[in-house]
């Protein structure tokens, strides 16, 4: 058996309790996707807690995070060879596995490339109050060299990629935290992608067919054209107005920053709000203490009295069509305050294309100009004529910087 879990923080009283329930064996596989928190004070404490997982039924392969030091970098972690890649161990600690960046696994006959690493959106306030910070908490340049030699060598062809954080083509920009420097997570710009939502409705449906439950993030939109577009019934889950302090503990202690607080915890009753009113959904509410994990068997109770039947491969395929289609013959749109420019994009795929976005996006992200990427047909904007002085200058002066590519039509 192979299980996959997110962040643990040195909280493992879950993953215990998972392996109590389904009796699990040194023979499973349990991966934590990063975070796992076992090299975060590189102190004794971090030795106990070693011990105390030693003892689980099962073995562990941790994903590397933000919020720990990389094996590489502490001299008791020795290579060790392991199912066609290579992973890093302490010889006291035989069970407690370390993915190396690049290497490709076998598990169960997948072809699985590990890639860890993650910006830290709270780095600033853990420097300031004395807590770990890890400056090789992101991929070096070495690591991306190794990554891209793996993929080479395998001719860019894995069964799945294990990663801390989000994938390209999957980033959520609509949650983008506010006053975060994008550029510096690693972000390839800040600029909507006009295929969404239809990509990503299109992957929620593919996944339905192959598990038995899929966990989403709580967008609105997704989530109602899922309901009334595609008949799918959807689980609710949120927590009661009274935990709302708890939650805040909870944010804090897994290293959330004061941005995020603010937006999920300030703005708690205008978060839980927009939930509370989708009258389609199944609505679970969570009480205090209570996490996911918990709900299960509730899961399994909604699955078995009302089944959904999967979509369809033909439903799937349209919607893979529609999206395949808004990637051709889009606009990048570039609005200052008094006017805005369209420039044409031929193929939001094309590398080049793509080098586009990256530079034009940080550029205007930096200097406060929007920007988006739409199907052309979508919308008509005024030429460079109209826009006033200041405005044109500094988009022309952006675009010259890229590639001047002006749409006219």
């Amino acid at each position: 058996m192979i299980v996959l879990t997110g962040d643990t923080h040195r909280e493992f009283d879950r993953v215990f309790d998972f392996c109590e329930e389904y009796g699990t064996t040194p023979e499973d596989i349990l991966i934590v996707l990063g975070d796992a928190g076992i090299n975060y004070y590189l102190d004794e404490s971090d030795q106990m807690l070693k011990q105390e997982l030693s003892r689980l039924p099962v073995t562990l392969l941790c994903i590397h995070g933000n919020h720990e030091e990389r094996p590489a970098e502490i001299n008791t972690y020795e290579e060790r060879p392991w199912r066609d890649g290579v992973v890093y161990v302490e010889p006291e600690f035989p069970s407690l596995l370390f993915a190396k960046d690049g290497e490709i696994y076998d598990l169960d006959g997948q072809r699985v490339m590990v890639i860890g690493g993650a910006y830290s959106v709270d780095k600033f306030s853990r420097l300031c109050s004395g807590a770990p910070w890890f400056p090789s908490e992101q991929l070096d340049e070495k690591i991306k060299c190794r990554v891209e030699a793996r993929l080479e060598k395998a001719e860019w062809q894995v069964d799945c990629v294990l990663s801390h954080t989000v994938l390209l083509p999957y980033m959520p920009l609509y949650a983008f935290l506010p006053g975060i420097d994008q550029e510096a997570k690693g972000a390839l710009h800040r600029l909507s992608d006009p295929r969404f939502p239809e990509n990503y409705l299109g992957e929620i449906l593919k996944a339905e067919r192959l598990h038995r439950f899929v966990l989403i993030p709580t967008n609105i939109d997704v989530i109602c054209r899922l309901q009334n577009d595609y008949g799918r019934k959807v689980l609710l889950c949120y927590p009661n107005d009274a935990c709302r302090e708890e939650y805040r503990a909870r944010f804090i202690a897994r290293g959330n920053s004061q941005s995020f607080l603010e937006l999920f915890i300030d703005d708690w009753d205008r978060f839980l709000g927009a939930v509370r009113q989708n009258r389609e959904g199944v609505h679970i509410v969570m009480g205090p203490g209570e996490h996911l994990m918990d709900l299960r068997q509730r899961f399994e109770e909604e699955r078995r009295t009302d089944p959904s039947v999967p979509a369809s491969p033909e439903t799937i395929h349209a919607l893979e069509q529609e999206g395949a289609s808004c990637r051709k013959d889009s606009a990048l749109y570039l609005f200052g305050s008094a006017g805005s420019c369209l420039y044409s994009i031929t193929d939001l795929d094309a590398p080049e294309e793509r080098e586009f976005l990256h530079r034009i996006g940080k550029m205007a992200f930096r200097s406060g100009i929007g920007a988006a990427v739409v199907p052309k047909d979508f919308l008509w904007v005024e030429t460079p004529d109209t826009c006033s002085t200041k405005d044109h200058t500094v988009v022309e002066a952006f675009v010259k910087k890229c590639r001047h590519r002006f749409f006219e039509g």
